[in-house]
């Protein structure tokens, strides 16, 4: 499980994030550390009263979530500059705070896929890249195509809040 992210990054990055999410509801969910006592195995298969460790720090799902999923990731260092391509999957709630260097970045997403409501905040002196399906038309001043096929990339301002309707994620 500690090493598990390699293979949730690059499902995500070749846009599968359904995947990612179901192998989070039958694999990991199902792990007997996390039925048992809410903490995360260092091993797929852990025996009780061994040298198995129960409450192990695999946080493979915690970064796939902020990298993958809300996919938060620095373009320049000190986060001068932020990528998000958000990819929710069928989860009809996301919410989390990104810190970073610059400051916290508050992402939400709400709603199903095709009626979806993304919240983003970026802090000030921060600038922001949003990659979305090219299907997604959003008011907001359009960059490069997206480096993922079949996406476009749009600029975001920091310091302030935005909302936006998605259609198409």
């Amino acid at each position: 499980p500690a090493n598990a992210g390699w293979h949730m990054w690059a499902l995500a990055k070749a846009g599968r994030i359904d995947e990612v999410l179901d192998e989070w509801r039958e694999r990991w969910f199902s792990m007997a550390s996390v039925q048992q006592n809410n903490t995360l195995q260092e091993a797929w298969r852990v025996a009780p009263d061994s040298g198995s460790q129960w409450s192990h720090i695999p946080v493979a799902p915690l970064y796939v979530l902020f990298m993958s999923v809300a996919g938060i990731r620095p373009l320049e260092p000190g986060f001068n500059r932020v990528l998000i391509r958000p990819q929710p999957g069928d989860l009809e709630r996301v919410d989390l705070t990104a810190n970073t260097v610059k400051g916290p970045i508050r992402f939400q997403s709400e709603g199903a896929r095709g009626d979806r409501r993304l919240i983003l905040h970026l802090p000030e002196g921060m600038e922001g890249v949003l990659e979305v399906p090219e299907r997604e038309k959003l008011e907001l001043p359009q960059l490069e195509k997206g480096r993922a096929a079949g996406t476009r990339r749009y600029r975001l301002e920091g310091g302030r809040e935005g909302s936006l309707r998605l259609k198409v994620l």
